[in-house]
């Protein structure tokens, strides 16, 4: 057994995340697909504020839309995504039409 100075391990504690924080190759490549996928179709659909958040290649979605079908739509699609293993949705049905003239695509590992 090798013993650490207190220096080593606060050092080594400090330079290593814990596991779960860390972004996998695999969700990376995810985020990419994602992205690559739904800037322009979601700006042209008019739908705004729409947030993916990957962890272990489950996506979980947050933001507003206007009908249940597009929160229908968006989870169906989401689902096709190669790699894409589960999505959680916690998306929020605004009855006013959006007033943003931009769109808004953000993701987060």
């Amino acid at each position: 057994m090798k013993a650490f100075s207190l220096r080593d391990l606060t050092r080594r504690l400090r330079a290593t995340p814990p596991r779960d924080t860390r972004r996998t190759l695999k969700d990376k490549a995810l985020a990419l697909r994602l992205f690559r996928t739904f800037e322009r179709d979601l700006e042209l659909a008019g739908v705004h504020g729409i947030h993916f958040y990957i962890k272990n290649s489950v996506v979980t979605l947050y933001g507003t839309i206007r009908h249940e079908l597009d929160r229908t739509l968006l989870v169906s699609l989401v689902e096709q995504i190669e790699g894409v293993e589960g999505v959680e949705e916690h998306l929020q049905i605004v009855d006013q039409p959006f007033q943003e003239s931009h769109s808004e695509i953000t993701l987060q590992l």
